[in-house]
């Protein structure tokens, strides 16, 4: 299993996110220093600098894991992975970060989906989702009033925290995720926002899911 390295006390280095990253670079992986550590991980620089927390190109990695493998992260930054909870908690804490989806079906057409303010708590509250400003063109699934997530906790397959009764969102969809409250329209659907899920190649597909920094204390992750 790959995993992404961290080492603490690294101060004074540069680039502290993907926004660094010199104009006309190439996308890639790249280190990043952020909160006394550094780490690899993938820069989509197309516009302005953006530093992937979750990829999906081809089905190849298997997105349903338990707690600890989310925790610290799993995959292959130059392919399929999650960058970790703990990393993203220790990339945003402090920042003031946005986050965006990007999908792309099979014939190629694109839409994507951007929220102003992107936080997560750290584990001792489960990595609980904020949210809030939206805008795009695939639609607010994130926070829809049928289907709200932010104020949500993280959930996996050995970690159910969804707040539903009898039932474990996770083994229904296959992935670790931020799950809906219980409610009878979402009932047996538990999320609109399944990009951690298992990888249809004939239907609308999540290239990545990116967070990006807000205009102080600036991260494009």
């Amino acid at each position: 299993m790959y995993q992404i390295p961290i080492w603490f006390n690294v101060t004074g280095h540069e680039p502290t996110d993907c926004s660094n990253i010199s104009q006309g670079s190439d996308n890639g992986v790249y280190w990043i220093f952020a909160n006394n550590r550094c780490r690899t991980v993938y820069c989509d620089l197309t516009a302005g600098g953006w530093m992937v927390i979750q990829r999906r190109l081809d089905g190849s990695e298997d997105f349903y894991r338990d707690w600890a493998d989310y925790k610290k992260g799993f995959g292959n930054v130059s392919g399929e992975y999650w960058l970790g909870n703990d990393n993203i908690f220790n990339i945003l804490n402090g920042k003031s970060c946005s986050l965006r989806f990007d999908i792309e079906n099979v014939d190629g057409k694109s839409r994507y989906a951007q929220y102003e303010t992107f936080k997560i708590a750290d584990e001792s509250d489960d990595y609980r989702l904020t949210l809030s400003g939206y805008n795009g063109t695939a639609g607010d699934a994130m926070m829809d009033t049928s289907s709200q997530l932010s104020g949500q906790p993280f959930s996996t397959k050995d970690r159910d925290n969804d707040n539903w009764s009898g039932w474990h969102c996770t083994d229904y969809v296959n992935a670790g995720w931020w799950y809906a409250k219980e409610s009878s329209y979402m009932y047996g659907r538990c999320t609109f926002v399944n990009p951690n899920g298992k990888y249809y190649k004939e239907l609308w597909r999540f290239i990545s899911t990116l967070v990006s920094t807000g205009i102080h204390g600036q991260i494009h992750t």
